[in-house]
C-alpha cells in the first residue's frame, strides 16, 4: 500500500531590490527554507513558491534526495499580481493541501514619506494582498483536508513607534487577519497558528537606514525559531512567540483588547 504524505505549501518572497535582509527570508532561503526542510523531514510533500528559481531548485533537489518527499517548485514573484494569480490557480486546483505556511514578507528601508509609490505597492502586495488571496485560494482544500494555516508576522506589529512605521502596520495586519481567521474557523477542523517572530536589532537599523556596523545585541538562530514555532504548532497554540518568554503579557494584552472592544456586538459573543 502506497504511503500518502500530507501536502504543505510554503510561500516566500526575497527582499525588494536595495533593501537589507529580513528575518523572514523566503522558501528558497531563510525562514521559508527552514520550514520546508523541517516539514519534509516530518513527512510532508511540498509545494514551494519563491521568485529565486536557482535557490528554489537547489533546495528542492536537496530535500528530494534527503527525505524522498515529492517537491513541486513554483518560481513566482509574489509582488507581481499576474504571478500571484497563477499561484492562486494552482492552489485552487489542489484539493489535498494539509498545511499552508505564509512566510512571504517584504520590507524596505526608510520611512513612509520617503517611499516611492511603486515600493508602497509592492510592500502592500506581498504583505497583505498576496497573503489574503493565496489563503483564500488554498482554504477550500485545507477545509476538506482538515488542515492548518500558519501565518508568520513579527514583533513590530506591536511597535508603531519604529522608524519604518509602514512595516509595523503591515505586520499588524497579518496579526489581526490571522486572529480573525482563527475565530472564523474555530468551529471547523482547521487550525490557524500565528507566529510572532522576534525582530532583530539589525533589522530595525536596516529598515530605518541606520549604519550596519553597530553591534547586533539581538541575534537569533532562525533554525531554533522555526523549531520553536513547530513545537507550538504541535501543541496547537494559536499564538506562538518563538525565542521569547512573554509570560503573562500576551494574556494581559488580549484582555485589554477585549475590554476596548467590549461595546461591539461581535465582541460580546466571543
Amino acid at each position: 500500500m502506497l504511503e500518502v504524505r500530507p501536502l504543505a505549501v510554503v510561500t516566500a518572497y526575497s527582499q525588494l531590490p536595495g533593501s537589507g535582509p529580513s528575518l523572514t527570508g523566503g522558501a528558497a532561503a531563510g525562514t521559508g527554507a527552514l520550514y520546508a526542510d523541517r516539514l519534509a523531514k516530518r513527512g510532508y510533500d511540498l509545494l514551494l513558491v519563491s521568485r529565486d528559481a536557482r535557490r528554489l531548485d537547489s533546495l528542492s533537489d536537496r530535500l528530494r534526495r534527503e527525505t524522498g518527499a515529492e517537491i513541486t517548485a513554483i518560481s513566482a514573484d509574489l509582488s507581481v499580481p499576474e504571478d500571484v494569480a497563477r499561484v492562486e490557480s494552482i492552489l485552487g486546483d489542489r484539493g489535498d493541501i494539509s498545511l499552508l505556511v505564509n512566510s512571504a514578507a517584504a520590507a524596505a528601508p526608510g520611512g513612509f514619506a520617503a517611499a516611492a509609490p511603486e515600493t508602497l505597492d509592492r510592500l502592500i502586495q506581498v504583505n497583505i494582498s498576496t497573503l489574503v488571496r493565496l489563503t483564500a485560494a488554498a482554504l477550500p482544500g485545507i477545509l476538506s483536508a482538515h488542515g492548518s494555516i500558519v501565518n508568520l508576522t513579527a514583533e513590530s506589529a506591536f511597535a508603531p513607534q519604529l522608524p519604518a512605521g509602514l512595516y509595523s502596520a503591515l505586520k499588524a495586519f497579518v496579526l489581526t487577519f490571522s486572529q480573525s481567521l482563527a475565530e472564523e474557523l474555530a468551529n471547523s477542523a482547521v487550525f490557524v497558528q500565528t507566529v510572532i517572530l522576534p525582530i532583530t536589532q539589525r533589522e530595525i537599523w536596516e529598515l530605518s537606514g541606520r549604519p550596519e556596523d553597530e553591534p547586533d545585541r539581538h541575534a537569533f538562530d532562525v533554525g531554533a525559531l522555526v523549531d520553536s514555532a513547530l513545537e507550538g504548532f504541535d501543541r496547537q497554540e494559536r499564538m506562538t512567540f518563538p525565542g521569547r518568554d512573554v509570560g503573562g503579557r500576551w494574556q494581559e494584552f488580549t484582555q485589554a483588547s477585549q475590554a476596548l472592544a467590549a461595546g461591539l456586538p461581535e465582541a460580546r459573543k466571543r
